[in-house]
């Protein structure tokens, strides 16, 4: 194995996009509209692919909750929704023992990665970065243009990921995958691997 790619949500950070969720929620909206918007949207979708602005996302999502607030009043929530794993550190110190690369390939839109990288400045810390909103396409299909921004191959690589279907086409494609139901997965099942 020459390479590592993090899941942002559920694998580097605790599981900020629950705790967005509940947030929003006790505004007065039921979790069921915002998950509808939040996560389910075809606006959503775009703006993860890039094909959408924020402004135009943010508007639409705040009126569908008929929410008062300001995009910037949202972009608090989200921040303060997020941590990092607290096995991060642990984590990364294993990677750099055995020569691992980073990679993060994400389905992000820009204004939660320019959030989260003033708040913990976790860029740096990844070799490669694959966004959905650069490359016009979600995961798993994302995860077919790794080896090509790379120049690592699929067989070289392990994913690490929350979401059964983007493990099944890590495998389909020829990448190493586990499947991670918990944040603290992570550092156990990287120990297993290097026997540390």
């Amino acid at each position: 194995m020459k390479a590592i790619i993090l899941d942002l949500d559920g694998v580097y950070f605790s599981i900020g996009t629950n705790n967005f969720i509940d947030a929003i929620s006790r505004l007065g909206i039921s979790k069921e509209k915002i998950i509808d918007i939040y996560l389910k949207s075809d606006m959503m979708k775009k703006y993860k692919s890039g094909l959408l602005d924020g402004k135009a996302f943010w508007d639409y999502a705040i009126k569908e909750w008929g929410l008062k607030k300001t995009r910037q009043e949202i972009f608090q929530i989200l921040e303060d929704s997020y941590d990092l794993n607290t096995k991060k550190k642990e984590i990364m110190k294993i990677l750099d023992q055995n020569n691992i690369k980073r990679i993060v390939c994400t389905n992000n839109f820009p204004e939660r990665i320019k959030i989260l990288d003033r708040r913990f400045d976790f860029l740096r810390e990844f070799d490669y970065k694959i966004f959905s909103y650069e490359e016009h396409m979600l995961k798993p299909e994302l995860l077919g243009v790794v080896s090509e921004k790379t120049g690592i191959r699929n067989e070289d690589i392990l994913f690490l990921d929350d979401s059964k279907a983007n493990i099944d086409y890590a495998e389909s494609i020829g990448m190493n995958a586990i499947l991670i139901n918990e944040p603290t997965r992570v550092l156990k099942n990287l120990k297993e691997i290097f026997n540390k």
